[in-house]
């Protein structure tokens, strides 16, 4: 009874701040947005070496492997890209929190003198940064499974965007140079993701799941960072009695 409370007070709140809420919706919407992708091209590159070291079998020149980029490479540059989205996100989500503080203020005072728990009021207060986050990561989830093919599309593009800073090797002439009779095959095509439905679709969600962990755990972390702190200065009461109301 008492979350479901919550639930509708935070659901409430957000509905009273329409603007802010809607901000805060697209900027989280197109943070999960970029750091599932993002963890979907770390997983897939994985799929995408064991598929190239088939063709370089395939074709009887696996001694040219040697000439593509490191796979630790670049999957630690996407572990790079992992990072700083998690840091613009961390200095947004401080700046929306603080802003939510502010705006509450005046009830914040008003639930401690009714003797609301310190707890209680943080849960009241969190999940109306929580809520939304839940609601995009999982639209944008679903988006992405009856959009398969354009998210697919987008993966390929990008994966092949991003090899190409780690100066990829000419496979037309290498090849052609190796095994004269061998089938030509351009950098495109030899180094293009070949999707397996199930497969691409475990780490998909995969990648859904660490996106909200992700997300939520820094949250949490955070917005309880600034409310134990705002609601020390709280305890002073007639401080921050005065300097807010």
């Amino acid at each position: 009874v008492k979350v479901m409370r919550i639930l509708r007070y935070s659901v409430a709140r957000m509905r009273y701040y329409k603007k802010q809420t809607l901000f805060s919706c697209l900027f989280t919407s197109v943070t999960a947005f970029l750091l599932m992708l993002v963890c979907n091209l770390y997983h897939l590159q994985s799929t995408l070496y064991a598929q190239i070291e088939d063709r370089l079998s395939f074709l009887d020149t696996t001694s040219l492997k040697v000439h593509f980029p490191s796979f630790l490479s670049v999957k630690q540059f996407y572990v790079e890209l992992i990072l700083l989205l998690l840091f613009l996100f961390v200095g947004a989500f401080i700046f929306f929190f603080q802003r939510t503080l502010k705006q509450d203020q005046r009830e914040l005072i008003n639930w401690r003198l009714a003797g609301l728990s310190k707890t209680r009021i943080f849960l009241l207060i969190i999940w109306q940064m929580i809520l939304p986050l839940l609601i995009c990561c999982t639209l944008l989830f679903i988006g992405i499974v009856l959009f398969q093919n354009i998210y697919q599309a987008l993966l390929q593009h990008l994966n092949f965007w991003s090899l190409r800073l780690f100066e990829l090797p000419d496979t037309h002439s290498l090849i052609s140079t190796t095994r004269p009779l061998a089938i030509p095959m351009d950098q495109q095509t030899f180094f293009k993701i070949d999707f397996v439905n199930d497969a691409f679709f475990f780490d998909t969600f995969k990648s859904f799941l660490q996106t909200v962990g992700l997300l939520i755990s820094i949250s949490l972390c955070i917005s309880l960072l600034q409310f134990t702190i705002f609601y020390q200065r709280l305890k002073k009461g007639k401080v921050i009695f005065h300097e807010y109301m």
